[in-house]
């Protein structure tokens, strides 16, 4: 399993950056969430992606489209975060914003407890 966060300013709407794929220090997706919770605050949503689950074809003229699925495969966290540069005396609605981060999976999903999202 390989996990990848990306970090945005959701207070003006920007991206921060990105971690990369890496090895997270456990497989267990308990732990794991309980962990990132505490790093990263709460959990406001789940992470979707739209897999195809059927090609496309074309039998007897007749054209029949791909299918597609939306499963899990991940998390976004909410919390608010200081300003780097703010100064110690300004209101917190100056000084603070709301830092989101996307968790990304990449893991089968059956190891995960989501065999209901397979194609």
């Amino acid at each position: 399993m390989e996990i990848m966060e990306r970090w945005s300013n959701a207070t003006e709407g920007h991206g921060i950056g990105a971690s990369g794929w890496y090895e997270p220090f456990t497989d267990d997706k308990a732990v794991l969430f309980r962990f990132l919770q505490s790093e990263y605050g709460g959990c406001v949503s789940k992470m979707w992606r739209t897999v195809r689950v059927t090609r496309g074809f074309t039998a007897f003229g007749v054209v029949v489209p791909p299918v597609y699925r939306d499963v899990r495969c991940g998390w976004v966290f909410q919390q608010r975060d200081r300003y780097e540069d703010a100064e110690p005396g300004w209101p917190d609605d100056r000084a603070t914003y709301t830092r989101e981060t996307w968790v990304e999976v990449m893991d089968p999903p059956a190891e995960w407890g989501w065999e209901d999202e397979q194609p």
